[in-house]
């Protein structure tokens, strides 16, 4: 009679579960893709809604990681809020940002000229609340008389002094360098008979010596009325000049 294997193939079949069984144990259940998890149910080391259940599982698991992750992003966010600006250093903010990168202003007025002396015109709006501290102006003056073009005045790099404090707080003006001082104007504008008569009594700006009031300066001929438009430009330098 000969010796029953059977024994010993029962022995190596359950070796070769054991091992098939331990291989299992080592697959990173993450990356299953569901061919690989159908493969898996097929032979045997799980049953579909073991692998159903373990997706469900993975899932939740990466749910939960990202809740955590966006949890921690929120603590983040609270912290910085915690630390946020209140209302007047964003308007301090403000107000440097326009200083730094200029700020237009305009205005329309009107001088007649009266014996041969100085006008001025009304003190000059700034756009935006200025502090202690040099500044640069830009200014062309266009001007007309009625319908008739009369010309530009282009007035750069004039730079000046604010005090706040100046003028029992109303602020006042010391010119620190003369504006560079171009004109195009058209005939009969500076000629003896035009309306301004000289080169030197185009607009231009000027600091009250009393006051340090900013302003329109010009002299227009007698009995010549002369409309102007300031079309300016106010940036902070940011820096003292001297």
């Amino acid at each position: 009679m000969r010796t029953s294997h059977i024994p010993f193939f029962t022995a190596i079949t359950a070796r070769a579960c054991r091992a098939r069984a331990g291989a299992n144990l080592l697959v990173d259940q993450s990356s299953l893709s569901s061919a690989v998890a159908s493969e898996i149910a097929g032979a045997g080391f799980a049953t579909d809604s073991d692998v159903a259940s373990a997706v469900s599982g993975l899932a939740l698991q990466s749910a939960v990681d990202t809740a955590l992750a966006l949890k921690a992003d929120q603590s983040a966010v609270d912290t910085a809020l915690s630390g946020k600006a209140s209302a007047s250093d964003l308007t301090n903010l403000d107000a440097a940002v326009k200083g730094a990168s200029g700020k237009p202003f305009n205005l329309l007025e009107t001088l007649s000229g009266a014996g041969g002396v100085d006008q001025y015109g009304s003190a000059w709006t700034m756009p935006f609340a200025l502090a202690s501290g040099d500044y640069q102006v830009d200014v062309d003056f266009v001007l007309t008389s009625g319908a008739t073009q009369l010309g530009v005045v282009s007035q750069r790099g004039w730079k000046g002094r604010y005090d706040a404090t100046a003028n029992g707080g109303d602020g006042g003006w010391t010119e620190l360098l003369e504006a560079t001082t171009t004109y195009k104007v058209e005939s009969g504008t500076v000629d003896p008979s035009g309306f301004f008569g000289d080169a030197a009594h185009l607009p231009g700006m000027d600091v009250s010596v009393d006051s340090g009031v900013l302003s329109t300066i010009a002299r227009p001929r007698n009995g010549q009325s002369v409309t102007i438009a300031v079309d300016g430009m106010l940036r902070a330098l940011g820096v003292n000049l001297d």
